[in-house]
């Protein structure tokens, strides 16, 4: 019965204790804009970034502030993806562009 007590108060205390953790910063480059890819919130951006594991990714994004839209610019930034409510960018063009995110909180690196 004791043990019952020791796992429920264990269970009890570690989900009291864990807390979500905001979203971590990412590294990364504006690469270029997509010129066969637009909506109507401006053209679409390809950003390279470091993930947390040390490999390297990119990612489509729409939501790039204006003074980061340089080819070049270095960014840290958080992301997410797309939700029913944010727009989703359309080409016109055969090409396979990389994974559509968010990005939000964008500063210099």
């Amino acid at each position: 019965m004791k043990i019952i007590y020791f796992i429920l108060t264990g269970i009890l205390l570690s989900s009291f204790s864990c807390r979500k953790n905001s979203p971590e910063f990412f590294n990364g480059t504006v690469d270029r804009n997509i010129n066969g890819c637009s909506a109507s919130t401006g053209f679409v951006f390809i950003i390279k970034y470091t993930t947390q594991s040390n490999t390297e990714d990119s990612l489509s994004t729409l939501t790039l502030p204006t003074q980061f839209k340089l080819s070049g610019t270095k960014i840290k930034f958080q992301m997410r993806d797309l939700n029913s409510t944010d727009e989703s960018m359309f080409c016109n063009a055969m090409i396979t562009t990389p994974k559509q995110k968010v990005i939000y909180n964008v500063k210099a690196q």
